[in-house]
């Protein structure tokens, strides 16, 4: 797919996920993408754990946080740009940032928008972009989970 239209598959995805948080998750680390699916994965299930509780991962996917991260320059000053559906009010994002990543800082902003998703997939057109860099929270929840709704979009 060419690296446009593949963008544009991108921007339209995070829209589908009905998207309530913009949030920027810093490590402020060169460190790899592989490192940054594993730190966003722990994230989320933070923000599940504050919110649902201990047994969250039983919860259906409608129940807890969603979305697509885009993780940019990875092995420099790696960051995600994460479009999130987060269904509860939102717990501590900056705690539960710092206590995986203490290096880390974090920007939340609520989305008004639609015009997010262009931004978040910035990177996407440039020569350098690997599909490594995408990250879907719903990838790291279990089958279960996710049998248990409907869909894991909105």
């Amino acid at each position: 797919m060419q690296p446009n239209k593949l963008k544009d598959a991108y921007v339209e995805l995070c829209q589908r996920y009905a998207p309530n948080y913009y949030i920027t998750l810093a490590t402020n680390q060169p460190l790899d993408a592989e490192w940054m699916k594993s730190l966003l994965k722990r994230f989320a299930q933070d923000l599940d754990t504050q919110a649902l509780g201990r047994k969250w991962f039983k919860k259906p996917t409608p129940m807890r946080v969603d979305g697509v991260c885009f993780i940019e320059k990875p092995n420099a000053n790696l960051h995600a740009h994460c479009v999130l559906h987060v269904p509860y009010d939102l717990p501590d994002v900056a705690a539960a940032w710092t206590r995986l990543c203490p290096s880390g800082s974090v920007n939340v902003q609520e989305i008004y928008t639609d015009n997010f998703g262009a931004y978040c997939a910035k990177e996407m057109e440039l020569r350098r972009f690997d599909s490594d860099q995408i990250a879907l929270l719903s990838d790291f929840m279990s089958p279960t989970s996710r049998a248990a709704s409907n869909t894991s979009l909105r």
